[in-house]
């Protein structure tokens, strides 16, 4: 017996229909009929009166004599629940995830551990900035369990492969797309987006000069294709330089008004007031976000971690952010 067939039974006692039950589930008419279905198979008696003139459906002599039963069935496995609940509240997963620090703020930092705290009280996520350059030498020597990185692609190519190692678990989680932060007392009215030509007269803020320091020939650095489209509209971008050591004084200087920055920071890690996320209209590419591990490395808040940012991907995608 599938305690989903019992709960879809209590579902149309409550409602006393079928199609009802099938919206607060929810789930189609004909799956409830399917659940019912087979919950009386299991028992060997029929739970409802089935009535072509009424949209209503009441229980039959047999079903009522075993609603306490399937009732108390159902609150010791409520119970059960949250016994687990508890138990895996209390049993602490310690995981270590690496990130580059020039591409996650402070504020996206605490924002992804907060969400994830809330959602999995079981894991207890430590942040690592790293550099990107000793990603798989990090992994191999345990200092992290896992990364989390973005690779830029082309606007309208499908990602490709970018790890070919059989000891490396590399899943794509989801994409972001390109857009400007400004402070909110400088954004432009129209925020629905944006494009290169209307960044012309515009400073951008940047921890290297990316006029000097990207790859010219890479169709996938990011820094090469942003460049690339200013001159394509006209322009070269204006570039104010900070410390590297500085990480979130990009989000300090645009909320003054002193500079914007381009982002692709997913959009569910966005938390610091003050700011306005526009997107461009014409990128020429978007970020494919990965998490990295070790094909061996069977900690389990690696998986939780996946999950947890493939949801959020997937909610902000549907929500076109």
């Amino acid at each position: 017996m599938k305690i989903e067939w019992l709960e879809t039974v209590m579902a149309v006692v409550n409602l006393k229909s079928f199609s009802e039950a099938a919206a607060l589930i929810p789930c189609s008419q004909s799956t409830v009929s399917r659940h019912v279905r087979s919950a009386e198979d299991e028992l060997g008696v029929r739970l409802f009166k089935r009535s072509s003139s009424s949209n209503t459906v009441e229980l039959t002599e047999e079903g009522d004599s075993l609603l306490p039963f399937i009732e108390k069935l159902l609150g010791d496995y409520e119970e059960v629940r949250g016994r687990i609940k508890t138990i895996k509240a209390n049993q602490k997963t310690s995981l270590v995830l690496g990130i580059n620090s020039l591409t996650f703020s402070s504020s996206s930092k605490g924002t992804l551990t907060s969400l994830l705290y809330l959602r999995n009280p079981e894991i207890l996520l430590t942040i690592m900035e790293i550099p990107k350059t000793s990603r798989i030498e990090q992994l191999a020597t345990g200092k992290v369990d896992a990364v989390l990185f973005l690779r830029a692609f082309r606007t309208g190519e499908e990602p490709e492969a970018i790890i070919d190692d059989p000891s490396i678990r590399c899943i794509p989680l989801g994409r972001q797309r390109l857009s400007i932060a400004f402070g909110e007392s400088f954004a432009p009215e129209n925020r629905d987006g944006i494009s290169f030509k209307d960044l012309k007269e515009q400073s951008f803020v940047f921890h290297t000069d990316i006029r000097k320091s990207h790859d010219p020939y890479s169709s996938m650095d990011r820094h090469a294709l942003f460049v690339r489209a200013c001159l394509e509209n006209g322009f070269e971008p204006d570039i104010l330089l900070v410390e590297r050591h500085l990480a979130d004084i990009k989000q300090v200087m645009a909320v003054q008004g002193k500079g914007v920055y381009p982002s692709m920071i997913p959009s569910f890690l966005r938390e610091y007031p003050g700011i306005c996320y526009i997107p461009v209209i014409d990128a020429p590419y978007y970020a494919q976000y990965y998490l990295m591990s070790l094909e061996d490395n069977k900690n389990p808040g690696i998986r939780q971690l996946e999950l947890f940012l493939k949801e959020n991907f997937e909610k902000s995608e549907r929500m076109g952010t």
